[in-house]
């Protein structure tokens, strides 16, 4: 049987990346959510949204895949992938219609029920890099 913040953490994926079903993120992530990444602090389910409206800008064809998560109390981490075509804009690079693909982990803390914050750690800048490379 899966751990209730097993299951939350894979519906994100899931509805949020996979199915684009925007609903999802007020329903799973706090109002007064935190982010950490290599771009710095997101505060609040606003800068949340905005972050994943600037990537399936970028990527529409965006695939997010579970590899495998770790529950301990309060705290999930998710190992996951993401493949997607780079077809508009990305932080100011232009689109390169190449295929991306990216690794990396989330750490997520959860209390009562929903995602309250998450730490991403994968290398978004080389990604960015290299897509300015090819721009």
């Amino acid at each position: 049987m899966s751990h209730p913040n097993d299951v939350l953490v894979r519906r994100w994926f899931e509805e949020v990346w996979n199915q684009r079903r925007l609903a999802s993120i007020d329903e799973l992530a706090d109002p007064d959510c935190v982010g950490h990444s290599e771009n710095g602090r997101l505060e609040g389910i606003d800068a949340w949204r905005a972050m994943f409206d600037a990537f399936i800008a970028a990527m529409p064809d965006l695939r997010a895949t579970v590899e495998d998560v770790l529950v301990d109390g309060d705290r999930v981490s998710v190992r996951w992938s993401f493949t997607g075509t780079h077809t508009a804009a990305l932080q100011d690079i232009p689109p390169t219609n190449r295929a991306i693909h990216a690794r990396g982990t989330t750490w997520f803390r959860v209390a009562d029920g929903r995602l309250v914050e998450a730490w991403d750690t994968w290398n978004q800048g080389a990604l960015l890099a290299s897509l300015a490379r090819r721009a």
